[in-house]
């Protein structure tokens, strides 16, 4: 079981990770899925990996979810923002145990 703490952006350079949100899912499911379960911060429009809006930056726990697939490398290669970018709609947990730390993509 991985349990996923999603931090809060109370400004655009600054993440409250005093009060995350947190989530368990188990091995295969869906990080969009999860974070609908607690009504996150993180914003979803096209859940198929073509808008992007759904960036997160993974600050602990990268191990703990599955590589990118052709289509969240094609979106995130266009779109920019580092190697601990990921489109939320498009990661799943894998089946390792510990927690996973994200917080809202916020362009520099």
């Amino acid at each position: 079981m991985v349990r996923v703490c999603i931090g809060r952006r109370s400004e655009p350079s600054q993440v409250d990770s005093s009060r995350p949100l947190t989530v368990e899912g188990a091995s295969g499911e869906r990080l969009l899925d999860l974070l609908d379960e607690v009504a996150s911060p993180i914003s979803f429009s096209c859940r198929s990996a073509t808008c992007g809006s759904c960036r997160v930056t993974v600050e602990r726990g990268a191990e703990l979810l599955e590589a990118p697939r052709a289509s969240e490398r094609e979106t995130l290669l266009a779109l920019g923002g580092g190697p601990a970018t990921r489109l939320a709609c498009q990661v799943r947990v894998s089946g390792a145990t510990g927690e996973v730390h994200l917080t809202p993509f916020a362009p520099t």
